[in-house]
């Protein structure tokens, strides 16, 4: 008897662009259980002129939908029984194979007097949902069966007596002089029940919407140029039960993050991250899922590497589920709030003094603050490399690539593999000059093969002229994975297998005529 709510309901059914048979008629009869004639007269005549669509073929819709009008017409208001039927047969010809179709067209026929069709179509579905039990109880009043008849429609209401043909039931039980008696008292039973366990025995309904809060977890909302920018997509679980997250629950567990940036630079990033995580556990309640996310990837990490100068403000917004609205917009699947969170990278203050220091460590520090280096005198060329082609997008100090590109070659000629393989991926995205062609060029002779790896890698992103050289390290290297990589990148086939193949086998010289090519190469470059 919460009529409002009901109200409530349809209006959040219409707001999603939903029209729901049932719940239109649910919300009519509440409004005319309240006195609102005008509101019930509003959703019946909107459902008329809809079903007269249909019946044009002006509008089609669903199988399912027309099976509901059928049950409208049927139990929820007072219909004509051969509209009834046409409506009827028209549901059972879009779905054959639908018990309820089946069953509200053996009731149709059995309002118009055709009771041997109908008797056959009971055969088949059988009388387990409340409308093929009432087609039946009407069959045996046809009969003269009254004992029968009544016991069937007994039947039908204690099945689900809430529902519109259990009041139809009743309307014709009180015709044989019989009325249905519940086997529990609904009003002692729920007196029953508050009295041990107080007036709030049942759980409040909660909105699935509010039963979940997704928030981003990041340590530190400022960051420098070098720094891991990693956080946490939180999974709130606001309500009193445990939640699944499975591709059959509420929440499926489809990750997205869109970021945006502003400041020094202007770009949008759509779908930066997407993930799918399936927890191996419930999340209970007032608890929550903690995803880890490595926010600093994929196009943001390339911004944030080649441009060590710029003043970034990051906006990420992370969606569970999402769903593509009609305009194009993202939501997510339980019309929840997104979470977002915006980060701030601040420029790299560069001066002279600082690159100094810098210097200093790349000759005199550890490996780490080497490695730190590299990082930083490979974002400034890049920056510098690109600003060349498509001219300054904010204020930057210029330091002389010549000065920077030899502080990288030191690091590649240095005895330590570690840093020579950290140098190189990092100088990947770089055009490279002539100095740092040949200290990589260097490394296709190094005892260590990840070093030689990373050479032959970083090579084939560079000139076409590389390619003899792809080719003869895909079939001579002794290490396999050096060759596999060459093999990929060169397109030749044919790498060779070599029986002392292992992590200390040692890489045979390149011949004259591609060290020549190398050398022409880097002249190349130099001129």
């Amino acid at each position: 008897r919460q009529y409002s709510q009901c109200r409530d309901i349809l209006q959040k059914v219409r707001g999603i662009g939903i029209f729901d048979v049932q719940v239109e008629a649910v919300a009519a009869w509440a409004a005319k259980q309240t006195g609102e004639n005008k509101a019930m007269q509003a959703i019946l005549g909107a459902m008329e002129v809809r079903a007269d669509k249909i019946l044009s073929g002006d509008l089609r819709v669903s199988a399912d939908e027309l099976v509901d009008f059928v049950w409208f017409f049927s139990f929820a208001v007072d219909a004509n029984s051969e509209d009834i039927l046409v409506w009827a047969t028209k549901a059972y010809d879009a779905d054959p194979n639908s018990v309820r179709a089946a069953s509200l067209f053996a009731y149709a026929l059995v309002n118009n007097k055709q009771f041997d069709i109908a008797k056959s179509l009971l055969e088949t579905t059988g009388t387990a949902n409340q409308a093929a039990g009432l087609a039946k109880a009407l069959i045996q009043v046809q009969s003269q069966d009254s004992n029968s008849a009544i016991e069937t429609l007994k039947n039908v209401i204690a099945s689900s007596p809430g529902t519109f043909e259990a009041k139809k039931a009743a309307g014709e039980l009180k015709e044989f002089g019989s009325e249905y008696i519940p086997a529990a008292n609904p009003n002692a039973f729920n007196a029953e029940l508050a009295g041990e366990f107080g007036p709030s025995f049942f759980g409040r309904f909660v909105e699935p919407e509010k039963r979940v809060k997704l928030e981003f977890n990041v340590k530190g909302s400022v960051f420098s140029y070098g720094s891991e920018i990693k956080g946490n997509l939180v999974i709130m679980n606001n309500y009193t039960e445990p939640m699944i997250v499975c591709p059959d629950a509420m929440i499926k567990g489809n990750i997205r993050v869109d970021v945006r940036i502003a400041g020094d630079l202007n770009e949008s990033i759509p779908a930066l991250i997407e993930r799918r995580v399936r927890p191996s556990y419930a999340i209970r309640p007032g608890d929550a899922l903690f995803i880890p996310l490595r926010l600093d990837t994929g196009r943001v990490k390339q911004i944030l590497d080649n441009h060590p100068q710029a003043d970034l403000n990051i906006e990420y917004t992370a969606y569970v589920d999402p769903q593509m609205t009609a305009d194009g917009k993202i939501r997510n699947l339980l019309n929840t709030e997104p979470a977002r969170v915006i980060l701030k990278r601040r420029k790299l203050d560069l001066n002279t003094k600082y690159l100094q220091q810098r210097l200093d460590a790349i000759k005199k520090g550890h490996q780490g603050q080497k490695i730190q280096s590299v990082q930083l005198f490979a974002g400034l060329l890049a920056e510098q490399q690109e600003f060349r082609q498509s001219g300054p997008a904010y204020r930057f100090m210029y330091a002389e690539p010549e000065l920077l590109s030899s502080a990288l070659a030191m690091c590649l000629a240095e005895g330590d593999w570690i840093l020579k393989v950290q140098t190189m991926a990092v100088i990947r995205k770089l055009k490279l000059d002539y100095r740092l062609t040949e200290a990589v060029a260097e490394d296709l002779n190094s005892q260590y093969w990840p070093a030689r790896l990373m050479a032959v890698f970083t090579l084939a992103g560079q000139k076409q002229q590389f390619m003899p050289v792809l080719n003869w390290t895909a079939q001579n290297d002794p290490y396999p994975l050096v060759r596999q990589m060459a093999v990929v990148l060169s397109g030749d086939s044919s790498a060779s297998h070599n029986p002392d193949d292992g992590p200390n086998a040692q890489a045979k010289p390149l011949p004259d005529d591609l060290q020549s090519t190398q050398q022409s190469t880097g002249d190349e470059q130099k001129k």
